[in-house]
């Protein structure tokens, strides 16, 4: 029997709910049409609250947000979409969505949300039991929303014990599956079984760099330095560097004459916005930083006001294993592009890059179509979702399409 805790709009969890299962499995037999204007409609009235909300001003992410949910936005990604639908093909629902977002919730997760009920798929989602401030107000204004337009039963966001058999049961009778890493978890959900029609779509554990033409950044005035530095910020720094395209390493293409100037205009920032990390972070960063020199991994190694550390090392994949995140840097300089291939696997997600010409560009898509990497974007771009995430479709794989003769 499936249980679950369902989270309000107040912002708590209510009483357990028996056999939602078979509730669910009723609601998916009548599926809503993808792109409905009914739904269009509701993620419309969410951007609206994003984007005048008080809070949001706090939050960056939850300005992208809203202005990703935008009308104009949500009409292009389905023009687009129905555009390239194959000769002959309409489009359906998949039925019950399965999500299983990462422990520390943030804005990643709901653009994959979005993108599922945009396609008509009922959803269920299993939150944490502790929600951030962020998390918590983004999935309340989302329920408000819901509830007022009378789809809140099709859209579960809901809690309940890691070793019951809810994660177990709801993959039972799921259509989708989608999980967000880290690896471990992939694994242990990946052991419960799916229907046999159903598909599961994985967001593993990811590495992404920052790739900076050295001549180019200091061929820049300080006003334009600066600008850099700040897009750098919200690529390391709005999720504590913990997201899938947070670089983690800062590769300087040509020997840059000042190698410390990006990184204290950096910190700069962070300082003005009033960003600086915890005492416990301070902490935890300066033993990783002193674990990187004492194993020989780093050649030299700053730490800047406690804000960013940054560590000098030769290139090679280990380096990510001593990564610590909440801004540590492991900087790198090269000559030649061919350099950053140890670097580059099947977990390479994101390089963000700044100065690079279009040949430069077209040398970095080779190399990554054949050592690893999904996405190549400008530097600020790091975190910036997209309907392609992780080289996958969602769109397309959050629905199903029926041939027509």
């Amino acid at each position: 029997m499936l249980k679950l805790k369902i989270f309000n709009s107040k912002g708590i969890f209510e009483a357990k709910k028996n056999n939602l299962a078979n509730e669910l499995s009723e609601l998916s037999q009548k599926k809503v049409v993808p792109f409905s204007e009914k739904r269009i409609k509701i993620l419309s009235e969410l951007s609206k609250r994003f984007l005048k909300s008080k809070f949001g001003n706090s939050h960056p992410q939850i300005i992208v947000l809203g202005y990703w949910l935008r009308p104009s936005s949500i009409k292009s990604f389905r023009d687009e979409y129905l555009e390239n639908l194959p000769k002959n093909c309409i489009p359906s629902a998949k039925g019950i969505a399965f999500h299983l977002p990462p422990q520390n919730v943030d804005t990643m997760f709901v653009y994959s949300w979005a993108i599922s009920f945009l396609m008509g798929n009922i959803n269920v989602v299993r939150l944490p039991t502790e929600l951030n401030s962020l998390s918590d107000w983004i999935i309340r204004e989302i329920i408000k929303v819901l509830e007022e337009n009378q789809e809140a039963n099709k859209n579960l966001f809901c809690n309940y014990p890691l070793n019951s058999n809810s994660n177990s049961e709801l993959s039972s009778i799921c259509d989708l599956r989608i999980v967000w890493g880290g690896n471990k978890k992939i694994e242990t959900i990946s052991n419960l079984k799916l229907k046999p029609s159903a598909s599961c779509i994985n967001f593993p554990d990811r590495q992404s760099l920052c790739l900076i033409n050295s001549n180019e950044f200091e061929s820049q005035d300080s006003d334009k330095k600066n600008e850099i530095a700040e897009k750098l910020f919200n690529d390391i720094f709005w999720f504590d560097q913990m997201g899938c395209g947070s670089p983690k390493a800062i590769i300087y293409y040509g020997k840059p004459k000042d190698k410390l100037d990006l990184y204290n205009r950096l910190v700069n920032i962070v300082q003005k916005k009033k960003k600086s990390p915890d005492t416990s972070t301070v902490i935890s960063k300066f033993v990783n930083l002193n674990e990187v020199s004492g194993k020989g991994i780093s050649t030299k190694s700053y730490s800047i006001n406690n804000i960013l550390n940054v560590s000098e090392v030769n290139i090679d994949n280990s380096i990510y294993d001593y990564f610590h995140g909440g801004g540590s840097i492991f900087h790198i300089e090269i000559e030649d592009l061919d350099e950053i291939i140890p670097l580059l696997s099947d977990k390479t997600q994101t390089i963000s890059s700044f100065g690079f010409n279009s040949s430069d560009k077209d040398k970095l898509l080779n190399l990554m179509s054949t050592y690893g990497g999904l996405r190549l974007v400008n530097i600020g771009n790091a975190l910036s979702f997209d309907k392609i995430w992780d080289g996958i479709d969602l769109f397309g794989s959050m629905s199903k399409l029926i041939k027509v003769d």
